[in-house]
């Protein structure tokens, strides 16, 4: 969901910036998102074609009506809500609601939050990323931009189809279906964050960041199950200290008891 700038003013308060996040609804900007630095600079570049230079670039950024199709579409933006006529759009969409102050447009060419990629291809300079993500000759379904080589080296075959299909959908876990005829990747348009792990089958996977922002792993060919989990290493050192705390207030009690009854 996209909420474009320059709504009706007054502007009823359930049409608010927090309002996606109220109703559990994704989407591609808050002012309040955890964004990382390269979504913001994802963001400013569909906005602009520049750049983030700041913190301060990403939240002007928000203001602005995307100019950047290829991004826009990336971002599996589906859904916009827009003033009476949406002038302010330079999108091509198509009209499905109108109340006279409001109305909902559709991308049609949003592509999916998860797709099946038969390869990857390493793109280290960002601004040459950034580039390609929004050129004509580019097909994100076919091929993912990465930062680096894998780990493993693996960087797909040509001619792999697959189609993956979102089995379940929380705030801190996604569950996505896959399958493949050859050993290709998922793709999955949610940031690549530090704190997210997976698993392919129940064995630990690890993400790569692909497309500037987003996550990628990697999968066998035929059916698979892909976890994504939020386990970030700060809850487990808050629940050893808390852990270690009760364990010492409970020795602290039991010592004070004895020496009382001495």
């Amino acid at each position: 969901v996209y909420a474009a700038p320059g709504l009706p003013r007054p502007v009823d308060l359930s049409m608010r910036s927090k309002t996606a996040a109220l109703y559990g609804l994704p989407t591609i900007v808050d002012y309040e998102h955890l964004a990382s630095r390269r979504f913001a600079d994802l963001y400013v570049w569909m906005t602009s074609g520049r750049r983030a230079k700041s913190a301060l670039s990403w939240i002007r950024s928000t203001h602005r009506v995307p100019r950047e199709r290829r991004i826009f579409d990336l971002l599996a933006t589906r859904w916009v809500v827009t003033g009476p006529t949406g002038a302010d759009l330079p999108l091509a969409l198509t009209p499905r609601w109108s109340d006279g102050h409001y109305q909902v447009l559709e991308n049609e060419q949003a592509l999916p939050r998860a797709f099946f990629v038969p390869e990857a291809a390493v793109v280290a300079d960002p601004e040459a990323r950034l580039r390609t993500l929004t050129s004509l000759e580019h097909d994100a379904r076919q091929l993912a931009l990465l930062e680096s080589l894998p780990a493993d080296g693996f960087l797909g075959r040509p001619g792999g189809r697959g189609q993956a299909t979102i089995a379940s959908s929380r705030s801190e876990e996604l569950v996505v279906q896959v399958e493949a005829t050859e050993e290709g990747f998922l793709f999955v348009s949610d940031q690549h964050y530090p704190g997210w792990v997976a698993t392919v089958n129940g064995e630990p996977a690890p993400i790569v960041r692909a497309n500037h922002a987003f996550r990628l792993v990697r999968v066998p060919a035929g059916p698979s199950t892909v976890a994504f989990q939020y386990r970030p290493w700060s809850v487990r050192a808050g629940a050893v200290i808390s852990l270690a705390t009760l364990a010492g207030l409970v020795a602290w009690g039991a010592h004070r008891r004895r020496s009382r009854v001495s």
